[in-house]
């Protein structure tokens, strides 16, 4: 319950994809805990003899291990299972349940528990639990939210398929976001559906209004063009540390791929805003034309920085680059800025793999590449 309560001062220190990942690995490690448990409880080496238990504790704890490793498993293999992510969602907050159900069947059940420092461990593990849940789904989920109001809608690329929303706080507004920050967002019904998403802001640093632009891709995302004027959106956030480092960089190499621009164009419009002098190169990957992201806003490049695109599957009439960004093409178009430069990398789990190593095999510093994952694998 503490990796996933976006605890602000964890998020700022590793990054939400690295929380998630430590609480899948938490799950499975107690997934081995579960079975190991009913294994050895089965064989009698961990209660021999007759208990003085309620006769409840026993099967509760059986049905809670078998709970939690379906829920667990389950959660594991979402993708397959459970497409649908309200069902998803359901399952895997049922989890949390089970922790009181276990909690139970230690207390009543458990004989090492009837030692006092054991017990008082237990008790306080099972607070702590409890009120990191607290925070998440009361606090985080309802009084630190900020309601805004959505101004304006737009197409944000040719094919539209990709669309920027404007929003206005009603009320209190958020902590202005940096640039590169996301948030999660639940929009009211009326537009698109009540689920809460994660989008990356578009807009600057510094604005009282703010911007999400959004691909649609999805059972949700695919709903983006009903939103209208006046729609109310409930906002959790700013998150994130992508660009954290932008005023330590001698030079950028951004490198984006379909609507991974998103937190891209954000850190591009602050140092813009900012008459940054620094040299940069703005990478942009997508499969047509039509597909490309803020082509209008990023027709001109500003300063000292280029602008490149490149086409995996571009129309005829296309003169510009094609192929994809790998290391060959890191090496002819992008020379320049792999030495010293900060590397800024969003984009679709394969390329965004693809190109770190590619980065990797060019000599660039692991520590020198920053990236921020849509998805976390």
């Amino acid at each position: 319950t503490l990796l996933p309560a976006r605890l602000k001062v964890l998020e700022r220190k590793t990054g939400q994809d690295i929380l998630i990942k430590a609480h899948r690995l938490c799950a499975f490690l107690s997934l081995l805990c579960v079975v190991a448990h009913v294994v050895f409880v089965n064989v009698g080496q961990l209660f021999p003899g007759k208990s003085a238990a309620p006769v409840w504790a026993l099967p509760l704890g059986q049905i809670t291990a078998l709970c939690i490793f379906g829920g667990i498993v389950g959660a594991a293999l979402a993708n397959k299972i459970f497409p649908d992510y309200l069902k998803w969602r359901f399952i895997h907050r049922f989890l949390g349940v089970l922790v009181i159900s276990a909690a139970l069947h230690g207390l009543f059940l458990g004989s090492h528990l009837a030692v006092a420092p054991m017990r008082i461990v237990f008790i306080l593990v099972a607070v702590l639990s409890l009120l990191f849940t607290l925070y998440r789904r009361v606090y985080a989920s309802c009084i630190s939210l900020r309601s805004y109001e959505t101004i304006s809608v737009r197409r944000a690329s040719k094919n539209e398929k990709a669309w920027t929303l404007t929003l206005k706080a009603n009320g209190t507004p958020l902590p202005i976001h940096e640039p590169g920050q996301f948030g999660f967002f639940t929009f009211a019904p009326g537009g698109m559906s009540g689920e809460e998403h994660p989008f990356s802001f578009s807009s600057p640093h510094g604005e009282e209004k703010c911007q999400i632009t959004i691909r649609a891709v999805g059972d949700f995302t695919n709903q983006v063009s009903q939103t209208k004027a006046g729609d109310i959106v409930a906002i959790d956030g700013p998150y994130g540390s992508f660009g954290h480092n932008l005023a330590e960089a001698p030079s950028f190499l951004f490198i984006a791929g379909g609507i991974g621009v998103t937190p891209l164009f954000s850190m591009y419009e602050h140092l813009q805003r900012q008459n940054d002098e620094r040299k940069g190169l703005f990478l942009r990957a997508a499969r047509e034309e039509d597909d490309l992201v803020f082509s209008d806003a990023l027709k001109k490049p500003f300063g000292n920085w280029q602008q490149k695109v490149v086409l995996s599957k571009p129309k005829e009439d296309w003169s510009g680059l094609c192929g994809h960004i790998d290391e060959e093409f890191l090496k002819a178009e992008a020379a320049d800025y792999l030495s010293d430069s900060f590397v800024y990398l969003c984009g679709p789990p394969a390329m965004m793999q693809d190109v770190q190593k590619a980065l990797t095999n060019l000599g660039v510093d692991e520590c020198r590449i920053n990236f921020e994952r849509f998805t976390f694998p």
